[in-house]
Formats: C-alpha cells, sequence, structure tokens
C-alpha cells in the first residue's frame, strides 16, 4: 500500500478484482473535463491474459475507488532505458492525479521513466499531466490510419 502526498491510498489489486470492478459497473472512467477522445472507430474488451499482464492501481476504497490506473515495466530499444508506461488511467481529475504522481514517484525510485500516450487533441490532460511535471516526448507516436 502507498500513500500519496494528497492523502488519497493509492494500492495495488489483482487483475481479477478490476474485472469484476468492471462487470459491476464500478469502475471510474476519466473525468470528462480531461477526456476528449472518446472511441473513434471498432472496439473490444480486453482479454483475461491482457489484463492479467497489466499490474493495476486503485486510488480511494477497493470496493468503489476513485481512480484506476494499469502500467507495465519494459525496455525501451530506441533510448536503452527500462521504464513504466502508463497504459489506462481514468477516474476523477484528482485521483487521477494522485496515481500518475505516485507511479512517477515508484518508478523514478526504482530508476525507471514513467511514459504514457495520449492523443495530441487531448489538450485538457496535457495540460493536467504539465502541471504534474510531465513533458512532451521528443518523439511522436504513429499508428496506420489505411482503412
Amino acid at each position: 500500500m502507498v500513500t500519496t502526498a494528497s492523502r488519497r491510498i493509492v494500492q495495488r489489486v489483482p487483475a481479477l478484482h478490476v474485472l469484476a470492478l468492471l462487470a459491476e459497473g464500478r469502475l471510474p472512467r476519466l473525468a470528462p473535463d480531461v477526456d476528449s477522445m472518446g472511441v473513434t472507430g471498432p472496439s473490444r474488451a480486453a482479454t483475461l491474459s491482457e489484463v492479467s499482464a497489466l499490474t493495476w492501481l486503485l486510488c480511494g476504497p477497493v470496493a468503489s475507488p476513485y481512480g484506476v490506473a494499469a502500467t507495465w515495466d519494459r525496455f525501451d530499444f530506441h533510448t536503452g532505458t527500462d521504464v513504466r508506461e502508463i497504459v489506462h488511467v481514468a477516474g476523477s481529475t484528482r485521483a487521477v492525479c494522485a496515481l500518475v504522481t505516485c507511479i512517477a514517484d515508484q518508478a523514478k525510485s526504482e530508476g525507471k521513466r514513467a511514459v504514457g500516450v495520449i492523443d495530441v487533441e487531448n489538450v485538457a490532460m496535457g495540460n493536467a499531466l504539465g502541471r504534474l511535471g510531465a513533458t512532451k516526448a521528443t518523439r511522436y507516436f504513429w499508428e496506420d490510419r489505411r482503412p
């Protein structure tokens, strides 16, 4: 269990607990004021093996959290460094700030960089991350948009 500076408790939970919260409709979503992306195409639910491959953190009570985040550690071949990639973060603005700060602090203490990807048009989330000390990466994330 890890406490953050904002007095919100951030704790690690098993993937099955996250799936149970999702099935019950109690998994937090990203606050509307920082989510401008939405689903732009066909989507699917993650498989159990995909969910289990991530480290899941909840902010607040385990039964009804204010925020949720998923990370994984990997080697970044471009820079030759270890990174902790935030692959999912959602919840209230305050909970997202607590989660991102906690993840970044833990990564730094382990000699890793915290990284993540957001949509370039999601200005509100970019500004929020900037206030937490994040900087824009020096590389572009690209995707194939061919039909």
